[in-house]
């Protein structure tokens, strides 16, 4: 790109040269010492270099300013490819993200489901049927969300209320959301023992450790396991809870080898530092909560 512009650049220098020889010879030479077509055919091409240069000037200035900005832009997707990330959105889960995360038939089922979040309410109550087709086909599901019975993990989830403000859309505080999402995991669990489905589901609470919404999915082919990560980062004050930053990257065994044995990838992927966070923390809680 910047080649290319100082190409553009010495075009521009020639044609200033040439521009300014016609304009010294028109002045120069007077009327009469030329013949009035020459002296009609070099002004034309005068004005002519004269606009093609200012246009060409201006034209490559803007290549210039957007050139750098493509060039800065260029070097953050290299970043954030190292990092794990395939994109960066404001948006809700897409259909095809609801895909890559829970599996369907055609493209197999996640060996793990790792799910973190403040009370979880609107994910499960919209995800509920996904979650128990996912432990159908043998997924382990484990999902963190705050301690609604602990004291310290009342008064986390009352000062997370109190950042947003007194009401969440379910009409419910934090600590009863935690309460009512417990309620509908022992209903997914047993509907799970009853009818002796292969995978499992697991529940813990955190009191404080939470910092921001994570779920991981890791699926395996030919001994190789792939991890997809979708995080969501926000403001805790209710008037930006809408502005959302959603990225959602990957990590492949196949491509970069196991990650547990490759400590310079553990630092470099985004995907495996969150899960093993999430498996740190999943170990620090240690109880699981009674289904």
């Amino acid at each position: 790109m910047k080649k290319n512009i100082r190409v553009v650049l010495v075009i521009l220098g020639v044609i200033a040269s040439l521009a300014i020889c016609i304009s010294l010879i028109l002045c120069l030479v007077p009327e009469e010492g030329m013949n009035a077509t020459l002296r009609s055919i070099l002004y034309e091409i005068d004005k002519g270099l004269i606009l093609t240069g200012i246009l060409g000037f201006v034209i490559s200035f803007a290549s210039r300013l957007i050139a750098e900005d493509i060039l800065a832009v260029s070097r953050d997707n290299k970043r954030l490819r190292k990092l794990g990330i395939k994109t960066i959105s404001d948006k809700t889960l897409s259909k095809e993200e609801i895909r890559l995360m829970f599996g369907d038939d055609k493209n197999g089922y996640p060996i793990e489901l790792k799910f973190l979040f403040v009370t979880g309410i609107n994910f499960v109550r919209d995800f509920r049927h996904l979650i128990i087709k996912a432990i159908e086909h043998g997924t382990v599901v484990k999902i963190m969300i705050g301690d609604p019975v602990s004291k310290e993990g009342r008064e986390f989830l009352e000062h997370n209320q109190w950042f947003r403000g007194p009401a969440n859309e379910s009409g419910l505080t934090d600590i009863q959301e935690c309460e009512k999402v417990t309620e509908w995991l022992k209903e997914i669990h047993k509907e799970a023992v009853d009818r002796n489905l292969p995978g499992s589901l697991s529940l813990r609470y955190y009191t404080d450790q939470y910092r921001y919404n994570h779920r991981i999915a890791i699926y395996q082919n030919n001994g190789k396991r792939e991890y997809r990560l979708w995080s969501n980062f926000q403001p805790q004050t209710k008037i930006a809870m809408r502005l959302t930053l959603a990225v959602y990257g990957t990590y492949n065994e196949a491509d970069y080898g196991e990650h547990l044995l490759k400590a310079e990838e553990e630092t470099t992927s985004l995907v495996v530092t969150t899960d093993e966070s999430f498996n740190k923390l999943w170990e620090f809680c240690q109880k699981d909560v009674a289904l």
